[in-house]
């Protein structure tokens, strides 16, 4: 799933050719011109976004796309899409959580939670 921000949405920067343009940009970008695919596009809450389903199989030379490290390489893909377009750059979930994750081992930590004691 690409998703982006409302506040660009608001501001009309997200068009449906715009979509169009940024998910062919994105998939030939990730190396699978080539592949099946198929995009839907929706706008079914505040954020427009798009949902891909591509065939990891290339059609002529059976060879199995490599996901590894692919959402890595997805993120760092929107984000200089967004930039290269003047739309914000969209939060990275995994970032998020794992800020998230560390200020709860912090905050633990000083209650002495994580050395196994108990208050």
């Amino acid at each position: 799933i690409l998703t982006f921000d409302p506040k660009d949405a608001r501001a009309k920067k997200i068009s449906p050719d715009i979509m169009r343009e940024i998910a062919e940009e994105t998939i030939s970008r990730m190396g699978l011109k080539e592949h099946q695919a198929l995009v839907y596009a929706h706008r079914d809450t505040d954020h427009p976004h798009m949902h891909f389903l591509i065939n990891r199989v290339h059609p002529v030379e059976g060879k199995a796309y490599s996901r590894h490290e692919d959402g890595k390489r997805l993120t760092e893909l929107c984000r200089d899409i967004a930039r290269e377009r003047g739309l914000n750059i969209p939060n990275d979930r995994t970032r998020v959580r794992e800020h998230r994750s560390r200020r709860y081992s912090a905050d633990a930590d000083r209650r002495g939670l994580l050395a196994g004691q108990t208050r």
